[in-house]
């Protein structure tokens, strides 16, 4: 029967072809030709959705079936949306639930979405709940629709309509929001038992997601008494995470006054209530902090819970500035479990404390126990590069070469120990052989921080003129690779360099494996991979994206746009930029991208490719808020790419949002700058969130002097909180650990792998948006 239907449809495309009658538009025109929906696309490019709306209009009336089978009405009402018409959209929408199964779904929630925003949650609810129930939607629509339709029950919609979903169903996300909807319609009609008990699962499956964080927060507003020390527990933890120490000690307390805890979980009371108070206080808290640690330790139900303790004892001493004392702490963390995860990166952590206050001996028997261990290479390899990067700085070249040769074997410290590597040639008077070291640095990644250090220190005095003219007498070769050098090396600002690049760009324009990447260009519309009679649109995203709708129907983007041309999956990229989805049009050119041949850098790359790669959007708002809390907009820019792929409605762990903020830290930063927050979901409004990102990292600059590696480093160090007092304090004691104010020294020695290499990505794109957007106001 389906085929033939595609057949007749088929047929009757060819008689339009025959007889429609041409309009003199020449957009117009095509759209009676074969399949009307490539000029559809290409009047709405244009702005001229007007147009657009008449083209569907007519075909739904002259060709009322085939145009409905396309999905034309569901474009209908997508047009009319556009056009500020949400009357007449939401009863397109509701024609369209009569078309083609793959799009009604999509049809359901955009008329499920009007009485939703009207403020009419019943509605919503009711139009969702058959659907929801079939689990049918398909692995793009069923999770937005599953959080619409708890969104909806809980501002006031009909809780039976739970009663025919099975929750077991659906995959654990959706099956979460679900439950956490069950806990709230429990606890609504008064079923306070089972409400407690449905918060409790949710939190006992998991304390790391949103879903999480809102039954905590759920929990908290419950009258003490009836709150059980197991659901106290679970909710204060989850709280602590979410960067809320104030709640979760309260809940914590509570758990702590009731006698029907177990003993485990009496002991992890204990011990998040003590967690709570140290995020709470200051060094006051800390040194008391230090003792009661130790008490928990010892009655520590395992060997590695032991150490976890311990090692948060060997934090706290550590931020108290009690250099030896720490240095025993994290020994004894790893004496706690010899064998443990923890074994390795607390020897790590002793051997810097040991260094910084000068007990070498000590520092080289922690590497010696670190080079015992074949489990333990890469914290050898990082101890080495410590000790190489700790003498450099200080002008001592020493035994620096093996340590150096230790680190570069790991391929996560290579650029660092190849900038250090040119740093000691510079000292050892070996001119030639820095150069060389610190061209391999810029080489392998010209925006990265250890390249821009490597770059300055080609560009000083010492080395310039020597590596002007390596550049000279690379620039007469023929060899990419040498051309390269060649430019790296002379830089934009000599002519004979902008002279190699041109000539770079011709060589490469010229190679048949680099020269498809150097033309990237759109696909015009009929030459997409979807008009296809041999292979029609089988889901409802395929026929969405036919319809020129790439909201909806960006997954199977990443399918039909990805096969053969790079130009396919860089239209694909420009396309959903355009929709707003701009973490999947990140995510497409970076596939292409990473398809480029190593010999053809980046920068030479069209402007239009780079710009989708490092996109603006927001970019009033950021720019205004930006203004607003005197900091640089791009650097904000750069901080929200790495956050949520610009994504408004991203969720990641319990943070929400473009700028990934929990509500709790969203309440203290909307207090603090005479900002509205209502409620959690008001941080998926890109106005909100940018807002209040900018707030932050205006925060941030003024508690780290504006240097940006330390903001950079102080806003990742807590993902829930980003840069709050614990945050900054780590950032000063990092800087501490450092004989110069120098980034590339702060990089190379921090401690935190996870702070090190987001922070070098994010200092990346911000050199990548600055040189891409330099129009862009500085504060």
């Amino acid at each position: 029967m389906k085929r033939d239907r595609d057949i007749r449809i088929a047929l009757t495309w060819v008689a339009w072809t025959a007889f429609g009658a041409l309009a003199t538009d020449p957009l117009l025109a095509v759209a009676d030709s074969v399949d009307p929906r490539p000029a559809l696309i290409e009047l709405a490019r244009a702005g001229r959705g007007r147009d657009a709306l008449a083209v569907v209009e007519r075909e739904l009336a002259e060709r009322p079936t085939e145009s409905k089978a396309l999905g034309f009405q569901h474009l209908r009402g997508h047009l009319l949306e556009e056009l500020n018409q949400p009357a007449l959209a939401s009863k397109a929408y509701i024609d369209a639930l009569s078309g083609p199964a793959k799009i009604a779904a999509y049809s359901r929630y955009r008329v499920a979405l009007g009485p939703e925003r009207a403020g009419h949650p019943v509605v919503a609810a009711g139009l969702l709940a058959t659907r929801v129930a079939a689990v049918d939607l398909g692995p793009e629509l069923l999770p937005r629709a599953v959080r619409l339709f708890e969104r909806s029950l809980a501002r006031g919609g009909d809780c039976h309509l739970l009663t025919g979903i099975d929750t077991n169903r659906f995959a654990p996300p959706e099956r979460r929001a679900l439950g956490f909807a069950q806990a709230q319609c429990a606890l609504r009609q008064g079923e306070r038992d089972l409400g407690r008990t449905l918060l409790a699962r949710l939190l006992a499956e998991s304390e790391a997601d949103d879903w999480a964080l809102a039954a905590a927060e759920r929990a908290s507003l419950l009258d003490a008494p009836p709150v059980a020390g197991r659901l106290a527990l679970l909710a204060g933890r989850t709280l602590l995470a979410a960067g809320d120490p104030e709640r979760a000690s309260r809940m914590l307390n509570r758990a702590q006054e009731q006698g029907t805890l177990a003993r485990k979980d009496r002991w992890e009371v204990n011990l998040a209530a003590e967690r709570a108070r140290l995020a709470m206080g200051r060094a006051a808290a800390l040194a008391q902090g230090v003792f009661r640690l130790v008490a928990i330790a010892e009655r520590a139900p395992s060997a590695e819970l032991r150490a976890v303790v311990l090692s948060e004892r060997a934090e706290a001493i550590e931020r108290l500035g009690q250099l030896r004392p720490a240095s025993l702490a994290w020994r004894a963390v790893r004496d706690a479990q010899p064998e443990g995860r923890l074994a390795a990166p607390s020897l790590l952590a002793a051997l810097r404390l040991d260094e910084r206050r000068g007990d070498r001996t000590q520092a080289e028997a922690a590497l010696a126990q670190l080079a015992a261990r074949r489990e333990s290479r890469f914290e050898g390899a990082t101890g080495e590069l410590f000790l190489a990067v700790s003498d450099l700085a200080r002008g001592r070249t020493a035994g620096i070469r093996p340590r150096l040769a230790t680190a570069s074997a790991q391929s996560a410290l290579a650029p660092f120990a190849g900038y250090w590597r040119g740093r000691a040639a510079e000292l050892e008077r070996r001119g030639s052989d820095a150069i060389t070291s610190y061209l391999e640095v810029i080489r392998r990644d010209p925006y990265d921080p250890m390249a821009v250090a490597a770059r300055r220190r080609l560009t000083a005095p010492a080395l310039a003129p020597n590596a002007v003219i390596l550049g000279q007498r690379l620039s007469a070769s023929r060899r990419t690779r040498d051309l390269v050098d060649a430019w790296l090396l002379l830089g934009e600002s000599n002519p004979l360099g902008r002279t190699v690049r041109a000539a770079l760009a011709r060589k490469l324009v010229a190679d048949r494996e680099t020269s498809p990447f150097l033309r990237l260009s759109r696909v015009p519309t009929a030459r997409w991979p979807l008009w296809s009679r041999e292979r029609p649109a089988t889901t409802g995203e395929e026929a969405l994206l036919a319809l020129g709708l790439w909201g909806d129907g960006a997954p199977a983007a990443s399918d039909l746009f990805t096969r053969g041309e790079a130009d396919l999956a860089f239209t694909a990229a420009l396309e959903l930029g355009r929709a707003g989805q701009v973490r999947r049009s990140i995510a497409m050119a970076q596939g292409v991208r990473d398809r480029v041949p190593d010999r053809l850098p980046t920068a030479l790359l069209p402007p239009a490719f780079r710009k989708t790669l490092y996109p603006l959007p927001f970019a009033d708002l950021i720019r205004r808020e930006a203004r607003r809390r005197d900091v640089d907009p791009l650097l904000l820019a750069a901080i929200l790419r790495q956050a949520s792929g610009f994504d408004p409605q991203a969720v990641r762990g319990m943070g929400r949002g473009l700028a990934a903020l929990t509500p709790a830290v969203a309440r203290r930063l909307a207090a603090r700058s005479g900002m509205d927050f209502a409620e959690a979901d008001d941080l998926f409004r890109p106005e909100v969130s940018i807002a209040l990102a900018a707030a932050r990292l205006g925060e941030i600059s003024r508690e780290t002097g504006g240097i940006p590696h330390r903001m950079i480093s102080a806003w990742i160090v807590s993902p829930t909180s980003p840069g709050g007092p614990a945050g900054i304090e780590r950032v000063r004691l990092w800087q501490s650990a450092c004989a110069t104010p120098e980034p590339e020294e702060f990089w190379s020695l921090l401690p935190d792998a996870r702070v090190r290499d987001l922070g070098r990505v994010i200092a990346a794109d911000w050199l990548h948006y600055r040189e891409l957007y330099p129009s862009a106001p500085k504060p």
